[in-house]
């Protein structure tokens, strides 16, 4: 159940209902005349929209973004993508081509003459787009691909508003499309939704109607439910993709260093200790993930989607075998020296980087980066039961770090080949982790290291 409390936990409960409520009605009274009747599971239809997919690709800059055009790109069946970010500093082909490049992506790829880059604010009217580009988009696309969302933790549920509204907007533009009745739409949310699931058996792959499960993280989680929710009462063809903690890719180990898994890495080797996590991981490599949504995305199978894909690996390991075969990693590229780091339980751990930075003053939160998200680490990692380490049961079973999990992946395994086939992780993966952190920098200033003083 979730660290709030009771009075907390009412008032949040509320707010995500309200919200619900009114994102609804708005998708009702904005999109009421364009509606189609109610699609059943078991609907089929008369045109396969992986072939000659038009697709609709929002977030194309993002993490799994990126990796997710790349795919798209690399499927013959598709035959347009209108990659849709919003507005930055820099141009929108600079950003692109830079993830792209960062990520170990052919940066040729975007000379392609299918894909298209557009600038836009899914809140606003024809996302802000000119209309003849907002009416091409109407009569050619036939998936969408939501995966644009801010990623910000700290946020309080009502900051998310316009990201609920962008897909909203989103909604009604998959009624408005002239491919209406063949219209596929996935939303990229996340596991964080039912991180407050308290039982052993797996979290089902539908959309959980007890909202307590979503109010043990942060508004982000609280405003990914409410989408889930709006979504699953609007008549379209659509999914929702229930997202796990994505890790590096497995072609060059890609993973943004400002993520809570790096920053506990690197606290760790300033520490000389580690946190003692209980309970598996079940993190899914980002390249193997975008692969997964474009092949649901793309499949040729004439079905309406099921309401939900737990998209986290079906092959989970133990967190603490992970930990343990980063500190090899750690050691076997000579990032923390000979140095063997011992494991302390979370909330010592935490309270160590707490005191070291008080000892060593501010400017040592950048060898320390945990700090500045401890509350949301201890809240995540510092739940010790014993029944995380049970030996009776397979670990597909086990709970997750975290209270998080186990998860029913059958749909995935239905609808994608990829999927059916990862493995778990391996000391592999985790050495791309470690080399593509040190190429980036993250481990500068390690005592013990090779020349990072």
């Amino acid at each position: 159940m979730s660290s709030l409390p009771p009075d907390s936990i009412a008032e949040r409960a509320r707010k995500v209902e309200e919200l619900i409520t009114k994102f609804s009605a708005y998708v009702e009274n904005t999109c009421s005349s364009n509606l189609k009747p109610h699609l059943d599971i078991g609907t089929t239809y008369t045109e396969e929209p992986g072939k000659g997919a038009v697709v609709l690709l929002t977030g194309s800059t993002g993490y799994l973004g990126s990796y997710t055009l790349s795919s798209l790109l690399g499927a013959s069946r598709v035959s347009k993508v209108y990659a849709l970010n919003r507005k930055g500093s820099r141009a929108l082909k600079e950003r692109q081509e830079a993830s792209f490049l960062d990520k170990g992506l052919s940066a040729s790829l975007l000379q392609d003459k299918r894909v298209t880059l557009l600038e836009a604010d899914l809140s606003m009217p024809h996302f802000g787009l000119p209309g003849p580009i907002f009416e091409e988009m109407k009569q050619k696309v036939n998936v969408v691909i939501h995966l644009a969302w801010p990623i910000v933790h700290t946020w309080p549920l009502e900051r998310f508003e316009g990201a609920i509204l962008g897909t909203c907007n989103l909604i009604c533009f998959t009624t408005l499309a002239h491919n209406a009745p063949n219209m596929r739409f996935l939303f990229g949310s996340s596991s964080a939704t039912v991180l407050g699931w308290d039982s052993f058996s797996p979290v089902p792959e539908v959309v959980l109607h007890d909202t307590s499960f979503a109010l043990a993280h942060s508004g982000y989680s609280e405003a990914k439910y409410v989408t889930e929710r709006v979504l699953e009462r609007a008549s379209i063809n659509s999914t929702t993709l229930r997202i796990g903690q994505l890790c590096g890719s497995r072609q060059n180990g890609a993973w943004n260093t400002q993520e809570w898994i790096p920053f506990i890495i690197k606290s760790g080797t300033t520490l000389k200790q580690m946190p003692l996590i209980l309970g598996t991981v079940s993190w899914f490599p980002v390249d193997v993930a975008s692969q997964v949504v474009c092949e649901i995305a793309l499949s040729e199978k004439h079905e309406v989607y099921p309401p939900v894909f737990n998209l986290v690996s079906p092959t989970p390991v133990m967190a603490q075998e992970v930990i343990e075969m980063v500190q090899t990693a750690l050691l076997e590229q000579g990032i923390t020296g000979l140095m063997v780091m011992k494991f302390i339980p979370v909330n010592s751990w935490l309270r160590e980087a707490a005191q070291y930075v008080q000892a060593h003053g501010p400017t040592s939160v950048a060898r320390v980066p945990v700090v500045k998200i401890s509350h949301a680490v201890r809240n995540l990692l510092a739940y010790e039961k014993a029944s995380y380490a049970r030996k009776d049961i397979p670990i597909t079973d086990m709970k997750e770090y975290g209270r998080g999990g186990p998860f029913l992946t059958e749909n995935g395994k239905v609808w994608s080949q990829t999927f059916r086939e990862i493995t778990e992780l391996e000391r592999e993966d985790v050495r791309g982790w470690i080399a593509y952190w040190d190429k980036k920098g993250l481990f500068n200033n390690v005592v013990g290291s090779k020349a990072k003083l």
